[in-house]
């Protein structure tokens, strides 16, 4: 092999190098966006479902809150009839008593 062959060769060598490491690193940023790509799509998806859980707790604990509103609701308005009841009664036994005991 002649020595300017050889130079060839090396010049070839040195080429096929830069050009490989060119495509070394355009590959390595195609795969950093790439996995930048899929790392917002997660947080994205994360945030999505933090949104969505925190809706659903609110709507359970609205929910909740209706129903232990209409509970307390159902419970004064049972105590109104009990009272209601109960001054009848008294006022029944009341008359009773009078009938009863302080006849004329």
């Amino acid at each position: 092999m002649e020595f300017q062959q050889i130079i060839e060769i090396h010049e070839k060598e040195k080429e096929l190098k830069i050009e490989l490491q060119k495509t070394l690193e355009k590959k390595k940023n195609e795969f950093n966006l790439i996995d930048q790509y899929y790392k917002d799509k997660l947080e994205e998806l994360k945030k999505r479902l933090e949104k969505f859980a925190e809706e659903k707790e609110n709507q359970i604990k609205a929910r909740v809150e209706n129903e232990i509103e209409n509970i307390e609701n159902e419970t004064k308005n049972i105590i109104k009839k009990l009272d209601t009841i109960n001054t009848d009664l008294i006022n029944k036994a009341i008359e009773y008593v009078k009938e009863e005991f302080f006849k004329e």
